[in-house]
């Protein structure tokens, strides 16, 4: 990524100013911006006492090749007439069922499809993004239970996509895609972008709810009393204010809803740049 950038900067330097070319002013409407230190009582909020232990998500794990590569083919039976939500519980049980029947299962690399179930193969275009969402949790130290929901809600994702004939590869390019998602499962979302300290970034989208929910429960004594009745409980106000997801968010609450939300949102949005923890942002806010 940062070499599409110096690219992208030096073509900018050897072109044209825009103002040369095209002199003429506009002006572009933007959301109400919130500035921090008006927002926020004399201090910035501190870390959170949570992400003390962020950085044990940091540890690289070390993995033998040889044992890592399997010829493993885990295909996820589902009834293609089921109600999509119900389905994504059968994924859940399914990749359940995996991690009984192979103990040491998340030090493999795995391929997995989707097939009827008569094993039958379904929806070519999925087993790309599973592979993706599984090379990235299974070295995490994640539980079971939030790889197996973030499993699903990505199934959800894809079947949705193809049943209101979406593209795998571009759903967010359509601007129904997402209220066909709000109506249909997560809720109403908001977009957000973050990124780690080398200059990478990339995008997702989270229900605001669930985003709420994940921020540290002592954020009301760092706003301004001026400004409480208007930051509290509204998650766009809270990022513009705070935009280190260390000094607004629980960990632990955040962890959860980023491999539950944010991944599988992510790795639908075909980004080249993923982050599968909260522990490598430094930086959290609205696009």
């Amino acid at each position: 990524m940062n070499e599409s950038l110096l690219e992208s900067t030096l073509l900018l330097d050897s072109t044209p100013k825009f103002e040369e070319v095209f002199p003429y002013k506009f002006e572009f409407p933007s959301r109400e911006e919130f500035a921090s230190n008006l927002l926020l009582v004399e201090s910035f909020p501190p870390v959170d006492q949570s992400w003390k232990e962020a950085h044990f998500w940091l540890a690289q794990t070390d993995e033998s090749y040889k044992e890592s590569v399997t010829n493993l083919n885990c295909q996820i039976r589902i009834q293609p007439n089921k109600e999509i939500l119900l389905v994504g519980l059968d994924v859940q049980e399914f990749v359940k069922s995996q991690f009984e029947a192979i103990p040491d299962i998340r030090n493999k690399l795995i391929k997995w499809s989707v097939v009827d179930i008569n094993g039958n193969s379904l929806h070519q275009g999925i087993s790309k993004y599973l592979q993706d969402l599984w090379d990235g949790l299974r070295v995490l130290p994640y539980t079971e239970n939030q790889i197996l929901k973030s499993l699903g809600n990505l199934v959800v994702l894809l079947l949705y996509s193809e049943k209101h004939g979406f593209r795998y590869d571009a759903p967010f390019k359509d601007e129904s895609y997402m209220e066909v998602v709000k109506q249909s499962c997560f809720g109403e979302l908001i977009e957000i972008e973050f990124g780690a300290g080398d200059g990478s970034y990339s995008r997702s989208y989270v229900p605001k709810e669930k985003l709420l929910w994940a921020v540290r429960e002592d954020v009301e004594s760092y706003i301004a009393i001026q400004y409480r009745d208007f930051i509290l409980g509204n998650i766009e106000g809270l990022l513009q204010a705070v935009r280190t997801p260390s000094c607004l968010f629980n960990f632990e609450r955040l962890t959860d809803v980023f491999v539950e939300y944010i991944v599988p949102f992510q790795i639908l949005k075909n980004r080249e740049v993923k982050y599968y923890t909260p522990a490598r942002v430094t930086v959290l806010g609205l696009p």
